[in-house]
């Protein structure tokens, strides 16, 4: 037992004074973290695109098993993205799970068309991950969001539609009747 005011006392608060410096010397920043979580990808326009790595894999994904069937690969289109975005954001802050938005019936053609991207076809697939499935987060991969779409017959039309040929992933963390991720992914046309 250490007795208070004892030299080895003041030696042992000394000792995790420096721990807790040590900690906090080598800890990264939440912009650096959040740098971390970034994957840099090939936009529709060859500019580079900062995506969420989760987001780049599912456009990974895509691309894989578009082109495993010898079909066109997807490029990423910022405006597209956007409208992704924007509907997951809403859906968590408002509690809803839906193609349509709460209280305007809004579909993905009127999200494309606010954010100035003139479609001629779209497909829009929703997916919220939480609850306490996946892995240790509660949430599930980009590869099993992708597994759950491809099982599913609808789904799986609009990932393997040739004639969409722009894409905009997204996913948004947040609580929808308990934390997790809500993903929001649009593939387009103009």
């Amino acid at each position: 037992m250490i007795a208070k005011g004892s030299l080895l006392s003041g030696l042992v608060v000394l000792a995790c004074a420096a721990c807790l410096t040590s900690l906090v010397l080598f800890s990264d920043s939440p912009a650096l973290a959040a740098e971390k979580r970034l994957a840099s990808v090939t936009s529709c326009s060859g500019k580079e695109v900062k995506l969420r790595k989760e987001e780049a894999e599912m456009v990974r994904l895509v691309n894989r098993a578009r082109t495993d069937r010898s079909l066109n690969r997807v490029c990423v289109r910022p405006a597209v993205r956007k409208a992704a975005r924007a509907h997951s954001a809403d859906m968590l802050r408002r509690d809803y799970f839906s193609h349509r938005t709460k209280g305007t019936g809004e579909d993905p053609g009127d999200r494309l068309d606010r954010v100035g991207y003139p479609w001629i076809r779209y497909g829009e697939l929703i997916f919220f991950s939480g609850g306490g499935f996946g892995d240790e987060s509660g949430v599930y991969s980009a590869e099993k969001v992708f597994r759950v779409w491809m099982s599913r017959s609808y789904n799986r039309e609009i990932i393997l539609d040739r004639r969409l040929r722009e894409i905009g992933p997204a996913v948004v963390d947040g609580e929808y009747n308990q934390d997790g991720q809500m993903w929001t992914v649009v593939l387009a046309t103009k």
